[in-house]
């Protein structure tokens, strides 16, 4: 059966108050004839571009350049110089395009990543249908509903990458920093070993230390204290321990090296972190 979707539709909504500048769009373009699409382009918004049929190619704001075909993904961040060209009589896209808060958001939680321009999924024909369903919801759903298809956009862009950068080393890469978040979150005082972890696992310290900065955005040192001060934030909300014995609970040397750490990630010492959680 043939692949059916729009030749070329776009819905544009805004989300939020007055002055709001949050936009959100999402359609299908045919730009066949095109041959360039955007030269040195340096867009406002982040988007998600799926190709639907045609041969491109991208060039990153470092002069790389990468090929693009039929099921290949690519993004465009703000304020990120790229161009963009079209190596074939034909050409159609679907894409989502998001606000700026949502860009921070997705950034947050290493979904949208500046370090990965483009991948590639195949014709999925149920997610290209998700696109035309979630277009057609954002263009007749009322003020009220549109958070919910905020909601929905975000699910399609996340399962993109996932299809997009999963599979192969990516997969185990991803299985190695997972069981390395477990051994850390398990750890309850502090005292983890993660070089040993790497060594009883026959990982070599440095790749996996790149490796989970590359999946989490921090290193493990860092994703160890960042555990640790999400448990005194648990314990401080949660029991009425002396912050004192909640330092030496966790395994830290004084209350004196507790509290500093604690009012570095948090802004609060711990007493007012407790004072103001009711």
């Amino acid at each position: 059966m043939k692949l059916q979707y729009p030749r070329h539709k776009v819905v544009y909504r805004t989300v939020g108050g007055s002055g709001s500048m949050e936009n959100y769009n999402v359609g299908f373009m045919d730009k066949s004839g095109k041959k360039e699409d955007h030269v040195d382009y340096n867009p406002r918004f982040y988007s998600v571009v799926y190709v639907l049929k045609g041969r491109g190619l991208y060039v990153d704001p470092h002069g790389n350049r990468y090929p693009l075909k039929e099921g290949s993904i690519f993004q465009r961040f703000p304020s990120m110089r790229h161009s963009t060209y079209i190596r074939s009589d034909e050409w159609n896209e679907c894409f989502i395009q998001a606000g700026s808060r949502m860009f921070e958001t997705l950034k947050a939680m290493r979904v949208a990543r500046e370090d990965r321009f483009t991948g590639f999924i195949g014709i999925n024909r149920p997610l290209i249908a998700r696109f035309a369903g979630a277009m057609d919801r954002l263009e007749s759903s009322e003020e009220e509903n549109l958070p919910k298809v905020v909601v929905e956009l975000l699910d399609i862009m996340t399962d993109v990458f996932a299809l997009a950068y999963g599979g192969g080393d990516d997969d185990r890469i991803r299985s190695m920093v997972d069981s390395a978040c477990r051994y850390l979150e398990a750890d309850p005082d502090g005292n983890a070993d993660i070089r040993k972890f790497c060594k009883d696992n026959g990982w070599g310290y440095e790749f996996f230390r790149k490796k989970f900065k590359e999946q989490t955005g921090i290193p493990p040192g860092r994703y160890r204290i960042r555990r640790l001060v999400n448990r005194s934030c648990k314990i401080l909300n949660h029991s009425e321990l002396q912050v004192s014995e909640i330092a030496e609970q966790l395994g830290y040397k004084s209350v004196y090296e507790f509290s500093a750490q604690f009012k570095k990630y948090t802004g609060l010492s711990p007493n007012a972190y407790r004072k103001g959680r009711g």
